[in-house]
């Protein structure tokens, strides 16, 4: 894998994903735009080699969001070691030499 973004809802107190969606590009990819559809009380992209949040499981997507985890990363997203939630300090993550990401702008459309 070459890259990895995703966006989750959650409800923090029931430590629950509410809806996420994300981009895991096989490939490299270059400055481009990209769009996540979020899907509700689905989280099958997700794998247990992914840097998500500890605790969390899958909601059925009708409880209350109250927090939103953002995750852009470049290849070397695997050296990500360790997730706190957003609002609640730094990822601690840690790069390779030459890695590269750049992010130019980042909207959410409801």
């Amino acid at each position: 894998q070459k890259g990895l973004i995703y966006v989750m809802l959650v409800n923090k107190a029931s430590k629950t994903i509410v809806a996420s969606g994300a981009i895991l590009p096989t490939t490299k990819v270059t400055s481009t735009t990209q769009t996540i559809a979020l899907n509700y009380g689905d989280a099958s992209w997700m794998t247990s080699d992914l840097p998500v949040p500890t605790g969390m499981t899958v909601g059925t997507g009708e409880e209350e969001v109250t927090s939103i985890y953002v995750v852009f990363a470049s290849s070397a997203y695997a050296h990500i070691i360790g997730l706190v939630g957003a609002g609640n300090g730094d990822i601690g993550a840690k790069g390779v030499a030459g890695s590269t990401l750049s992010i130019g702008d980042f909207k959410l459309v409801y």
